[in-house]
């Protein structure tokens, strides 16, 4: 795996990934998320892309999923993620909750790269709610 960020300018850069797809980043957000939001957001697809592929897997009916992330930082440098909370809402038709619980314990202990690297200084938490549609 490669990537390359060049600056643009003052603290706005643009990481570009091997498939050369790109993404704004700047530090006093003008525009575009800090570095440590994306990292919330990588938290959030990583989980995304394990939790929904093994609910479909499981014939569960997903209709919409989202989740919502809350993190608290160190005060002091390097200011490291030190509780993270991810927040998920399914809509779905007759999901089962004990599906839904086994796809994020999944993702969370086994799959999840970004939440495994986050583990050493991050308390992980998560709560989940189910939207039924008709």
């Amino acid at each position: 795996m490669e990537t390359t960020v060049k600056w643009i300018s003052d603290k706005h850069f643009k990481g570009f990934a091997e498939n050369k797809t790109a993404i704004d980043m700047d530090d006093v957000q003008k525009g575009a998320p800090t570095p440590m939001e994306i990292l919330l957001m990588s938290l959030a697809g990583c989980g995304g892309i394990d939790i929904v592929p093994m609910l479909k897997k499981m014939r569960q009916e997903l209709v919409a999923f989202e989740t919502t992330i809350k993190a608290e930082r160190a005060h002091d440098h390097p200011k490291v993620f030190t509780k993270i909370h991810l927040d998920y809402h399914f809509t779905g038709k007759k999901l089962d909750p004990n599906s839904v619980e086994k796809a994020i314990t999944l993702s969370h202990e086994t799959y999840c790269s970004i939440a495994a690297m986050l583990k050493p200084t991050a308390e992980i938490t998560y709560s989940y709610k189910i939207s039924e549609v008709a």
